[in-house]
Order: structure tokens, then sequence, then C-alpha cells
């Protein structure tokens, strides 16, 4: 995988998530299999993970097509330990038997895939220091 693939498929799947998540909250809940939607507070911070997601998307794709350097690293780096955090805390969850339908599984194949390929590309990447 290129470093322009990995940046452009994170960009739109985590743009998709972004968008759900902000404005889609109730589609949220269902497809993660839960019942309770009542919480003001959870819907909140479904929403401000939303605009985070949005964010990083937008700083990946519109890092695609930078080349080399120590910031391209940098985005690297995020994205690969982002997605790390994301796959221990998955991975922590269902252990503990919070298994959330489907949708916990998906992210933990998405986030293990983006795990994987930064690491790789960060073995591969040239530019400054991190």
């Amino acid at each position: 995988m290129t470093t322009k693939n990995y940046f452009t498929l994170y960009a739109i799947l985590i743009l998709l998530y972004g968008i759900c998540f902000l404005f889609l909250p109730s589609h949220v809940y269902d497809l993660y299999g839960l019942a309770d939607q009542s919480s003001p507070l959870a819907t909140n911070l479904l929403g401000g993970l939303g605009g985070v997601f949005i964010a990083a998307g937008i700083m990946a794709w519109l890092s695609k097509d930078s080349g080399p350097s120590a910031c391209r690293k940098a985005i690297i780096i995020f994205i690969t330990v982002s997605s790390l955090i994301f796959l221990i805390r998955n991975i922590m969850g269902l252990a503990a038997g919070a298994g959330m339908g489907t949708m916990s599984y998906v992210d933990l194949i998405v986030q293990a895939i983006f795990t994987i390929c930064g690491i790789y590309l960060l073995t591969k990447e040239k530019g400054g220091a991190s």
C-alpha cells in the first residue's frame, strides 16, 4: 500500500464514521445494537467524536498528495497510533463481553488494517526525524 492510498482510504472511512456520528447518532446506536438512546451525554460525546473524525479525515485527505517529509511521517504516526489505541480498546471491550454487534468486529478489522499498514509505511517512510 502506498502512502497516498493509505491516506485516501483512511480519509474516506473516517469521514464516513464522522458524518454518521455527528449527524446520524440514532442510526449509529442502531448499528452498534444499543437500545438505550436516551442519554444526551452519550449523544453529545458521539457527536464530539464525529467532529474529531471529520477533522482527521480532512487532514488525511489534504495530505494524500504530499511528498516525503517530517510532517507526512507525523500524520502516518498519528493515524497508526490512534488506530492502535482504538484496536486495543475494541479488543478489551470484546474480551469484557461488551460486544456491540457486527460493527464491533468491523471496527476491529478496520483498525487492525490501519495499524498494520501504518507500521509498514513507517518502516518505508523517508523524511525528517519523528
